[in-house]
């Protein structure tokens, strides 16, 4: 189990770094997306 964890522990490690730099840039614009993709529909007074 040891072996299992320390074999290619750098590049383990940056993998994880990279996943988690790529998980927040998504997330982030689907948010911003989902935001703007759906303008407010304008307001209909009736007289």
């Amino acid at each position: 189990m040891h072996k299992l964890i320390t074999n290619n522990f750098w590049l383990k490690v940056i993998s994880l770094i990279l996943a988690t730099i790529t998980w927040f840039y998504i997330s982030g614009e689907l948010t911003k997306s989902k935001f703007n993709s759906y303008p407010r529909p304008p307001a209909i007074f009736k007289p």
